[in-house]
C-alpha cells in the first residue's frame, strides 16, 4: 500500500510539472479596416512581450482567414487558421467559442494546462491578470463576473479539460443564430460545476484590460469608445 501511494504521488507530481500556462489569443482579420485591426493585435503582442511572454509563448487562432501566413506569424510562434467559423452566424461569441475549441485540439494542449484566453484586439493595462494566474494554478478557473455571475470572456483562464468540456457541450449550430451572449453560457457552465463540487473558482475583481468597442470595423463611423474592465 505504501509503495502504491508513493507511485501515485510521483505520478501526480509528474503531471503537475507537465502542466503549463498557455496564452491563447483569438483573432479575426477583416478586410474592412484591416490596418486598424492589425494595429490592435500588434499592440496586444507588444504588451505581452513587455510582461515576459515572448513570441514562442503565444498561441493564436485566426477565425476568418482559412490559410496563412499573415502578419500574425511575425508576432506569435503558434498560429492556427480555423475552419469552423460560420459567416452566417449572428452570434460572434459562439463563433469564437467554436474556433477556440478547434484550436485547443489542434495545438494538443495537456488537459491540466491552464489556458489564458484573450480576445486579441483587446489589451492588458497591467500584468495583474498574468501574475494572478501564475500564482494560483491550483484553481480550475479564474474569471471576472457581473452581478448575475456571467463571465467577461474577453479575458479569463480555465484548465484545458474544462474548456474542452464547456465548449464541447455547446450546440454551435443552433446557438449561432440566437443573440444570447456567450458570457451567459460560460457563466452557466461554471455555476453548474460549482454546484457539482470539486471545482475551484477564483473570482477576479478587475481584469486590468481595455476594449475599444466602437470606432473600428465592428462599428464603422461610430465614435470611438474605450471601456476598461
Amino acid at each position: 500500500m505504501k509503495i502504491h501511494n508513493k507511485l501515485l504521488i510521483a505520478a501526480l507530481l509528474i503531471t503537475s510539472c507537465q502542466a503549463q500556462i498557455r496564452i491563447l489569443l483569438t483573432a479575426a482579420i477583416t478586410d474592412a479596416h484591416a490596418e486598424f485591426r492589425k494595429a490592435q493585435y500588434i499592440e496586444t503582442f507588444t504588451i505581452l512581450a513587455d510582461y515576459g511572454y515572448t513570441k514562442d509563448d503565444l498561441y493564436v487562432v485566426e477565425a476568418l482567414k482559412k490559410t496563412g501566413p499573415s502578419f500574425l506569424e511575425d508576432y506569435a510562434g503558434h498560429v492556427f487558421y480555423a475552419t469552423t467559423n460560420d459567416p452566417t452566424f449572428i452570434n460572434n461569441g459562439i463563433n469564437e467559442a467554436a474556433t477556440v475549441l478547434e484550436a485547443i485540439h489542434h495545438f494538443g494542449f495537456d488537459d491540466e494546462d491552464m489556458i489564458i484566453k484573450f480576445t486579441g484586439r483587446h489589451q492588458l493595462t497591467s500584468d495583474y491578470l498574468l501574475r494572478l494566474v501564475e500564482n494560483n494554478l491550483d484553481y480550475d478557473t479564474l474569471v471576472k463576473v457581473n452581478s448575475d455571475y456571467n463571465v467577461f470572456t474577453l479575458g479569463f483562464a480555465m484548465k484545458c479539460k474544462y474548456l474542452k468540456e464547456m465548449f464541447g457541450a455547446m450546440d454551435f449550430k443552433n446557438m449561432g443564430y440566437i443573440l444570447r451572449p456567450v458570457e451567459y453560457d460560460v457563466g452557466d457552465y461554471i455555476k453548474l460545476k460549482v454546484r457539482q463540487g470539486n471545482f475551484k473558482v477564483f473570482y477576479i475583481p478587475e481584469l486590468h484590460m481595455k476594449a475599444q468597442l466602437f470606432g473600428s470595423s465592428t462599428a464603422p463611423g461610430v465614435e470611438a469608445q474605450v471601456l476598461y474592465y
